[in-house]
Order: structure tokens, then sequence, then C-alpha cells
């Protein structure tokens, strides 16, 4: 795979959420595994580098994925999770507050049908609590998509997302 063929806002994303979800600050994680601050940042903006290196590897596995997830989420992959690497799930209370706070049209789309990709946007580099979440759902309906249209719907998907991230970035420089 080409360099070009990589994408690096992706892996910053995605190593960006685990380590939110392990509870960590970037501060704690550079700290950790004896980095800067300002490394683990530039990982997570999206820098684009020539090849993986071992700093990629040691955030992916401090986040619980294993060494070689780096290549599949540059290829569009999901991260293969480490043996014995988890998070704890949410409890059932924690779900249902969750829940409640939705709206009925959003808790049925979320419920229903299959996950087929999620994003998480941060919304202010300052603020690493604001996120915006999205998901792509194939419903539950039969028969299953052509592979037409999951192309379609994937290319879709792809242009949201850019979509999405370019209205934040837009925030973030004042225009």
């Amino acid at each position: 795979m080409s360099t070009m063929d990589r994408d690096w806002v992706r892996l910053g994303r995605m190593l960006a959420a685990a380590r939110k979800a392990a509870g960590l600050t970037q501060g704690e994680m550079a700290s950790e595994l004896d980095l800067a601050r300002a490394t683990v940042q530039k990982i997570e903006r999206g820098h684009e580098y020539g090849k993986v290196t071992p700093t990629h590897r040691a955030l992916a596995q401090r986040v619980g994925w294993t060494a070689d997830s780096v290549e599949a989420v540059l290829a569009g992959s999901e991260p293969d999770r480490a043996v014995g690497a988890h998070s704890p799930p949410p409890t059932t209370p924690e779900l249902d507050s969750v829940l409640d706070e939705l709206s009925e049209r959003v808790r049925l789309a979320l419920l229903g049908g299959q996950v087929v990709d999620g994003d998480v946007i941060d919304l202010a580099p300052d603020d690493p609590d604001s996120v915006a979440v999205l998901i792509l759902k194939r419903g539950a309906t039969r028969p299953p998509a052509s592979p037409e249209r999951m192309r379609e719907d994937l290319r879709k998907w792809s242009q949201l997302q850019r979509a999405a991230r370019q209205i934040f970035s837009d925030d973030e420089s004042g225009s």
C-alpha cells in the first residue's frame, strides 16, 4: 500500500477515540509511553508519516489493539483487540440513561439494523469531551443491499464524514 492510500486522519481519530474510551488524557498517554504530549497530538490530528513508526504501534497497544492494527486502520479496516484487552461495557442503567436522553426516532434507529461504520469528530481541540458521533447503519430489511448500493452508501458516508470534519474545522478557524 502506498503512502497516499493510507488514511492517517482516520488512524488519528480512532486512536483518540480509543484513548478517550480508556479514560486517558493525551498527557497521561504520553507520560505512560515516555513520549511528548505533542507527539500524541500530532498523531491524533492525522499527521501523515512515510511509514508506521514504533510510536504508532505503542499507542495502538496501549489502547488495547494489536500492533498490526495500525496498518489495518490505515487501510480502512477495524483494529483487532489484543488478547485479554477489553474495556468494560457500559452497564444497563448507563445505557438506559443515554437512550432516555435521545429522541424516539434516534433510539429506534440506534437499536435497529446493523452498524456499518462509526466516526467520532472532535468539536473543539481544547475540549476533549465535546464530540460529534456519526453512525452509519444498515436497516434490517431483506433482501440485503446489492454490492452497488453498498458502494454508493459508503461513498455518501465518506462524503458526510469529510463534510462534517470541514464544518467543525471551519468553526475552529473562525470562518
